[in-house]
Order: structure tokens, then C-alpha cells, then sequence
């Protein structure tokens, strides 16, 4: 992952493009709320940096109308991978709708558990724009985040209380491939040298948290 400074999304689109890239998915907006226990392990985990660790969290987009998936984010080291989990009625609490603070009402759209597991209740929601881009030999995908907001999240009878927004202050470009890299290495020392990036652990439930 790179953090990119604000209003880059268009100079850095244009630049893939220009490499050779597609634009394969319509820019969509991508929100998941995320769990985590009583003492915020998952969080503390990403924090310190523990070698195998763990975050928990339900993704819908846009509107939500196509329902969600619960999502196991797993992390060793360099590597990333995600299992995705059927929602199990066994596995997930009670699906519950949002109440979003300042409007004073029920967001329609869809409803998400009231806990994961009965111990991970919801911490936050994350909810960004995001492109994808997938390389020539098909063998590199990067997706852009923009426009990132967090907003504090909690369970309450009957709703899932959704709080203020506080933006985030940097856009974020993650680069998506199997190992080996093999000749994109080239590319990622062109893209990093062309908006002089840096590698950043960059996660967004951190920063939510935080």
C-alpha cells in the first residue's frame, strides 16, 4: 500500500492508463463496518505489528442493494489474503438496520450483523470511493481509495448506530498480485519513482480506530 496526497486519484488514473492499464470495474463506493472484542485485539494486533493477525468485517457497496460479505482479512508478514464466509445465522448476530447520527434515521439500505461470532461487536465504518486497474498480462491489479471517511459504530437495541464523519486525510493506492512478481517489479519502481512513494502499512481501520 502508498498514501497518496489528496487530488492525485485523476494524475495517478491517467498515468496507469498510460502504462497500459484498464479500468476494469465501474468506480464504485465500498463500506465496511468493522469488528473487533471487547479489548479491540484485532486492533492491537495491526498496531504492535504481531506477525499472523486478523481483521473481521462485513462489506456492502454502494447502496447495498446485492446484501454483504463477510470478509476475514488475513495478514503474515508481506502476504494478504481474505476468506470470505458465507453468512452463517450460527456465525453472525442479528442482522440489524444502520441509524446514521445527524439525519436521525434508518438507513434502508441494508442491514449488518450486531455481532460476529457473539464476541466482535461493530468498532467502525469505513466507506471510500475506489478504481480498479488491472495491468496488460493481467497479472498486476491496483485499486485507488479516495474520498475515505470513518465514522464511529456501535451496537444498540434494535440498530447499529452509525456516528459523525471525520475524513481522512490522505487518498491511499494498493498494489494487488501473486507471487512472483516477475517483470512488474519494473513497473512498481517506475510508479514509485514517478509520485515518489513510499510503502506504508496503511490500514484504514487503524486510522479509523485511532
Amino acid at each position: 500500500k502508498f498514501e497518496v496526497p489528496l487530488g492525485h486519484c485523476n494524475v495517478i488514473s491517467s498515468f496507469l492508463l498510460n502504462q497500459g492499464f484498464k479500468e476494469i470495474f465501474k468506480e464504485r463506493k465500498v463500506n465496511s463496518i468493522y469488528y473487533d472484542d471487547y479489548d479491540f485485539s484485532n486492533y492491537q494486533n495491526s498496531e504492535n505489528g504481531i506477525k499472523d493477525r486478523t481483521k473481521i468485517r462485513a462489506r456492502y457497496y454502494d447502496s447495498g442493494k446485492d446484501g454483504f460479505n463477510l470478509e476475514y482479512k488475513l495478514k503474515n508478514d508481506n502476504l494478504n489474503w481474505k476468506i470470505f464466509k458465507t453468512n452463517n445465522p450460527n456465525e453472525i448476530g442479528t442482522l440489524l438496520p444502520l441509524y446514521i447520527a445527524g439525519e436521525e434515521k434508518l438507513f434502508k439500505g441494508i442491514k449488518l450483523p450486531s455481532s460476529i461470532n457473539t464476541i466482535f461487536r461493530p468498532k467502525v465504518l469505513v466507506s471510500y470511493l475506489r478504481k480498479y486497474f488491472l495491468s496488460r498480462d493481467q497479472n498486476l491489479r491496483i485499486t485507488i481509495d479516495f474520498e475515505i471517511k470513518f465514522f464511529a459504530s456501535k451496537f444498540a437495541d434494535k440498530r447499529i448506530d452509525i456516528g459523525i464523519e471525520r475524513k481522512h486525510f490522505k487518498d491511499v493506492l494498493e498494489l494487488k498480485y501473486q507471487e512472483p512478481i516477475g517483470e512488474n517489479s519494473d513497473f512498481i519502481d517506475l510508479l514509485c519513482q514517478e509520485f515518489n512513494f513510499d510503502l506504508s502499512r496503511s490500514s484504514k481501520y487503524c486510522y479509523a480506530i485511532n
